[in-house]
C-alpha cells in the first residue's frame, strides 16, 4: 500500500470519529440549551442517544470503517510475524554463541589439563603431589646448615 492510500485511511478514520464526536457535543448542546420541562428532556436525550447510537452503529459498519479495520488487522499480523522471525533469529544466534562459548571454554579446560599432564610427566611425577621442593628450599644450601624445609636460606633463631 502506498503513502498515498495510508494517508486516506487516516483521512477517513479522524472523518468517521470527527462526525460522531461532534454529532455528540451537538445533540447535548442542543439538547441542553432548549427551554423544556424536566419530562421532556429526559425523553428528547432518549431519543437523540438512540439516534446517535443508531448512527455511529452505522458508521462504524460502513465500508470505509471496516477497510481501516481489516488493514489494521492485516498490519498487526505482519507485525506479529516479523517479530517472531526477529526473535527466531535472536534465540538461534544465542544459541550459536553459547555452543561457541562452550566449545572454547572446553577447550581451554582441556588444553590446561594437558598441561598439567605434561608437566607432571616431565617431573616425571615428583612435583604432582609435594609442591616443587627445588623452588622452595629442598638442598642443604641454607646458612645455618639446615637440610631443607621451608626455612632453607633463612637464619634459624634459636641455633
Amino acid at each position: 500500500m502506498t503513502t498515498n492510500d495510508n494517508n486516506g485511511g487516516e483521512y477517513t478514520k479522524g472523518l468517521v470519529l470527527g462526525a460522531v464526536i461532534g454529532g455528540a457535543v451537538g445533540a447535548i448542546t442542543a439538547l441542553l440549551f432548549a427551554p423544556k420541562t424536566g419530562n421532556e428532556l429526559r425523553q428528547q436525550i432518549a431519543s437523540k442517544s438512540g439516534e446517535l447510537y443508531d448512527r455511529a452503529s452505522g458508521l462504524i459498519n460502513s465500508p470505509q470503517v471496516q477497510d481501516v479495520v481489516n488493514e489494521a488487522r492485516t498490519r498487526g499480523e505482519q507485525v506479529i510475524t516479523s517479530v517472531r522471525e526477529q526473535a527466531d533469529t535472536l534465540i538461534s544466534s544465542a544459541e550459536r554463541a553459547i555452543r561457541g562459548a562452550k566449545t572454547r571454554v572446553g577447550d581451554a579446560v582441556q588444553a590446561g589439563a594437558e598441561a598439567y599432564h605434561g608437566e607432571v610427566d616431565d617431573d616425571g611425577g615428583r612435583n604432582a603431589s609435594s609442591g616443587n621442593q627445588g623452588t622452595y628450599g629442598g638442598g642443604s644450601t641454607g646458612s645455618t646448615g639446615n637440610s631443607g624445609g621451608a626455612n632453607s636460606g633463612r637464619t634459624n633463631p634459636t641455633a
